[in-house]
């Protein structure tokens, strides 16, 4: 099968076909795929073989440029080939004395469907990517094993609020540590939690907002500007991945942010 991934590059079983925006588009021998470490990767959407060769090919691209050799125009090249006429008459040759006419034209069906089911792999993945940072960002805790029991946590802080006389034995045992009531460690807990999911809701609220209207578009068109829009990418300029979150990220003020 063919994938997009994300996270660190696959080798053995899986090999590399191309990279684009930060991920991996590759081939999975599918009689080995159970040996594949998918720990490593981070995102990961299938594809078929025509968005991994057709889509692949034309990302992003509003049509299809090619040039074709003057002396037989069977003879074809996808990269850039010489077409300007320096002395205003002639064509300037190739180095080995050639000479190209460039063609451009428009995707065919087949093409842009192929284009477009790539282009929302892409895309989807670099969004899930973007927020996967932003709930580490948000993280609440400074260690493995506060986050380990968390759940813990909150859970007696909820049942001591409950009744008074129902003191989990970690809520007491934190309490004690920190030389506080166990009424206020509660309190502290949830508000605390109350605070994480509000947070959590609105990364769940923007990032599922996002994907849905990815999977929404349906042209090439609309993928360009939804790409422009959600990756910072211009087409006037080389399509280089900038830094949607930036030095002076603030991510609450990220979430208001209507996209």
């Amino acid at each position: 099968m063919w994938i997009y991934y994300r996270g660190k590059e696959l080798s053995g079983y899986v090999q590399t076909k191309g990279v684009v925006h930060g991920g991996y588009l590759a081939q999975v021998n599918d009689d080995y795929k159970a040996w594949v470490d998918w720990s490593a990767v981070n995102y990961y959407k299938p594809v078929s073989e025509a968005a991994a060769t057709l889509g692949y090919k034309q990302y992003n691209k509003p049509y299809v440029e090619y040039w074709t050799r003057d002396d037989n125009p069977d003879i074809v090249s996808d990269t850039w080939r010489p077409t300007k006429m320096s002395d205003g008459v002639n064509k300037d040759p190739d180095e080995y004395g050639y000479t190209w006419t460039k063609v451009k034209r428009d995707l065919t069906a087949e093409e842009e469907t192929a284009a477009v089911e790539f282009a929302k792999a892409v895309l989807i993945g670099h969004i899930t990517d973007s927020y996967n940072k932003d709930v580490k960002d948000l993280d609440i805790h400074e260690t493995a094993f506060e986050t380990e029991t968390w759940a813990t946590q909150v859970e007696q802080a909820k049942a001591y609020q409950a009744d008074n006389a129902n003191i989990g034995s970690l809520l007491q045992a934190i309490a004690t540590g920190r030389e506080m009531s166990v009424a206020d460690l509660a309190t502290k807990i949830l508000e605390k939690n109350d605070a994480w999911q509000t947070a959590m809701g609105t990364i769940l609220g923007k990032l599922q907002k996002r994907r849905a209207a990815v999977k929404a578009v349906t042209t090439q068109a609309d993928i360009i500007a939804i790409t422009d829009q959600y990756m910072n990418v211009s087409h006037t300029s080389p399509m280089d991945e900038q830094d949607v979150l930036g030095e002076s990220y603030d991510a609450m003020a990220y979430f208001e942010e209507d996209l």
